[in-house]
């Protein structure tokens, strides 16, 4: 897993948070105090990405 992502993951309420889901474009990351979700386009990705609610 994280594969792609260079960086740091985000956090929140003071505590890292975990990766929920994976997709070759995206890292879906989750707190697990607040239950908050944030989704990462990983680095790789090129061009324009519509995301939806």
């Amino acid at each position: 897993m994280n594969k792609g992502f260079i960086g740091k993951i985000p956090k929140c309420c003071g505590r890292e948070m975990t990766i929920r889901m994976e997709t070759p474009r995206f890292l879906e990351l989750c707190c697990s105090y607040c239950d908050d979700v944030v989704y990462v386009k990983k680095d790789y990705v090129k061009g324009l990405q519509l995301l939806d609610d």
